[in-house]
């Protein structure tokens, strides 16, 4: 699924031509534009001038401008934030959005409501709750009765699925912040000795916030139940600690609401996978290594690949990515990708729909892309690296190492008080970090290196380095 796909058309066309921009440098002529969308001249205006205003809007340093006519220009601060832009400036105002996250608040929708709440008829309320039944059909959820139905995993990972996709990180932390979740965290730490980041707390305390809404509403759903290969002693360990917040919150999570809760932790790479779906697919990966020809067999890269084929084996769908720079690999490497394929289908019961492997096509492609550049023993910057995802933070140090060379600057490793930029996956305050300037990652994006291309020249610039 798009996130593209809950707004309307006019909003459509002004953000996919934010998407081509961002590919292509920041630099297109408009001739490019009319071909690339099959769109009129005045409509392409129309949305040129429309998208102009509201980058104007949110921060007055962005500029789209048109040159000599023929060519656009996109230039962006190096403090733009690019997910906060898109959802104040276009997803904040859907109304198919709204109403989702309608559903999700209120046990019964009210049409009556939400007319008056939106100044719509009830007419364009219910072709929007048609439209939205058939883009939800591929999660096997439906609004049915006044509410979202299916089975309580297909709802869950839908849910989760949709905040993390359309809402900023820092506009989920504030509205799923419960106390009583961060002290459930902070027994999970201890019991798996583990460290939470912000991030992750973030992303779990949603998590828990949709398995008690689910259990909330009293309604007939239920979790499928998942094989004993995905029990293990620390899933004993958190359905303890369950059992404990549960007797103490006047709550009972179904075994089954656990056992997707672990699962969960897994996919997101939040946990290490257990040994029993390791050894499992241990012949599956190893395979895959040899086929994409990578020689390391480190850890990191072994879970990495663990993590993302356990990631659409669990998912209902996968959500399209947006921003992506890198190459797929089928087509770059066709016969390779088609090989892959096969192995993958030959362990994963589950048939992979189009986006499913879209994904994979472009993990691959990391992957495959990381292995062709020669590996560095030591990078030179004044930077510092704050990330629990290896494959992340070594795709990251070899990004950093051919800038080096790209922009003629020496690189130095250091810690965050003295780094002049920190690459992290979180996100607070810059006066938290002491770093001089930093960027908050969590792939690597057209938008993001270009992003870390203009951190890195800023740096050149403020030591009087000509640029």
């Amino acid at each position: 699924m798009d996130p593209l796909d809950f707004l309307d058309k006019q909003a459509q066309q002004q953000v996919q031509i934010l998407r081509f921009l961002i590919r292509k440098q920041r630099l297109v002529s408009i001739d490019t534009l009319l071909d690339a969308f099959s769109l009129s001249t005045p409509t392409i205006q129309k949305a040129v001038m429309t998208l102009k205003e509201k980058l104007s809007l949110f921060d007055e340093r962005a500029t789209l401008l048109v040159l000599e006519k023929t060519q656009l220009q996109l230039s962006l601060p190096d403090t733009f934030d690019l997910r906060v832009f898109l959802y104040e400036s276009y997803y904040a105002e859907s109304i198919d959005i709204h109403l989702i996250d309608q559903l999700y608040l209120t046990r019964e929708l009210s049409i009556t409501k939400l007319t008056f709440d939106l100044q719509v008829s009830e007419a364009s309320i219910f072709r929007r709750l048609k439209k939205l039944n058939q883009l939800l059909a591929d999660f096997d959820v439906h609004y049915k009765n006044k509410e979202l139905v299916g089975r309580s995993e297909d709802l869950q990972l839908f849910y989760y699925s949709f905040y993390m996709q359309i809402y900023p990180i820092k506009y989920l932390a504030k509205r799923f912040y419960r106390e009583s979740f961060l002290q459930l965290l902070t027994i999970f730490e201890s019991v798996l000795i583990i460290k939470f980041t912000p991030i992750q707390k973030t992303k779990l305390m949603i998590w828990l916030s949709v398995m008690e809404r689910l259990l909330d509403i009293r309604i007939t759903h239920r979790y499928t139940k998942l094989p004993d290969i995905f029990f293990d002693s620390r899933f004993k360990q958190l359905e303890q600690v369950f059992l404990r917040f549960s007797s103490r919150y006047a709550m009972q999570w179904p075994k089954e609401a656990i056992s997707w809760f672990y699962l969960f932790l897994q996919a997101e790479g939040i946990l290490p996978l257990h040994e029993n779906l390791y050894h499992q697919w241990e012949k599956m990966i190893t395979n895959l290594l040899t086929i994409l020809k990578v020689t390391t067999k480190e850890e990191g890269m072994i879970q990495h690949l663990m993590r993302i084929h356990l990631y659409i084996a669990y998912q209902k769908m996968i959500w399209q990515p947006q921003f992506l720079g890198t190459p797929r690999l089928s087509d770059t490497q066709p016969d390779q990708f088609h090989e892959l394929m096969e192995e993958v289908e030959a362990w994963i019961p589950s048939r992979l729909n189009t986006l499913k492997w879209e994904y994979l096509d472009h993990e691959y492609a990391r992957i495959h892309a990381f292995n062709q550049q020669p590996q560095q023993q030591e990078v030179h910057l004044t930077y510092a690296l704050m990330m629990n995802d290896y494959f992340l933070q070594a795709e990251t140090k070899q990004l950093l190492t051919q800038l080096s060379q790209q922009l003629k600057i020496k690189l130095r490793d250091t810690d965050c008080k003295h780094a002049d930029l920190l690459i992290t996956t979180e996100t607070f305050e810059l006066n938290e970090t002491q770093a001089t300037v930093y960027l908050s990652v969590s792939k690597w994006t057209t938008y993001d290196k270009d992003q870390l291309i203009q951190l890195l020249t800023t740096l050149k610039r403020q030591k009087g380095v000509d640029v």
